[in-house]
């Protein structure tokens, strides 16, 4: 699709009442990427203010709803909100519970900042979850979470369903594809995308 007028906001709004409005949908995200083994994961080289330390660690744009739709607890600090998209200079960030220990060594990271460059700064103002699985790379631990720009460009949705079982994925397929003229939907789930995965590092 393309953008109207005043960016991508209208587009997500439809697309998040339309998703919502399907039988067995219980919660819709927008992101860059999902938590595991998604080559749209970004990187972002950051340097703690304090102990200097640079690290690049992999990075996601997330909408407030991402966590819960992945079932990921944010277990200090809190979750991002609808305000946060609205950040320039100083953004908000949510750290991995893994990421927050390699950079601060077990110390309280919430109100800690990560320097991007000279104008950009992200201040950690929550913990998640680590994003692991029984076949993910223990590397997929680390994560650094930032708002979405609904307005800035077009993300990805992701759902979380009642049974993928009960007919939901065709349902949202064929819901889409009669909402938005020219769209073509495939929607994977995480279990088929993780053993796609796997096979693929199995060669």
């Amino acid at each position: 699709p393309q953008p109207a007028a005043g960016g991508w906001q209208s587009f997500h709004d439809d697309v998040e009442r339309t998703l919502t409005a399907t039988e067995g949908v219980r919660g819709v995200a927008f992101a860059t990427a999902g938590p595991v083994s998604d080559e749209a994961t970004g990187i972002l080289e950051v340097t703690t203010t304090t102990e200097k330390t640079r690290r690049l660690l992999p990075a996601i744009e997330v909408s407030p709803t991402y966590f819960d739709v992945f079932g990921i607890r944010v277990e200090r600090g809190r979750a991002f909100t609808s305000t946060d998209a609205d950040c320039s200079a100083i953004c908000p960030a949510i750290v991995s519970r893994e990421a927050a220990r390699e950079l601060w060594k077990g110390e309280n990271p919430i109100d800690r900042r990560l320097t991007i460059d000279a104008t950009h700064v992200l201040t950690v103002v929550g913990v998640a979850g680590d994003a692991t699985s029984k076949i993910a790379e223990p590397i997929q631990a680390l994560m650094v979470y930032t708002p979405w720009r609904p307005n800035a460009r077009l993300y990805q949705a992701f759902l979380r369903v009642g049974d993928s079982r009960g007919g939901v994925v065709q349902r949202v397929a064929s819901v889409v594809n009669e909402r938005f003229a020219g769209a073509v939907a495939a929607p994977i789930t995480v279990e088929e995308n993780f053993r796609l995965w796997t096979m693929i590092q199995q060669g």
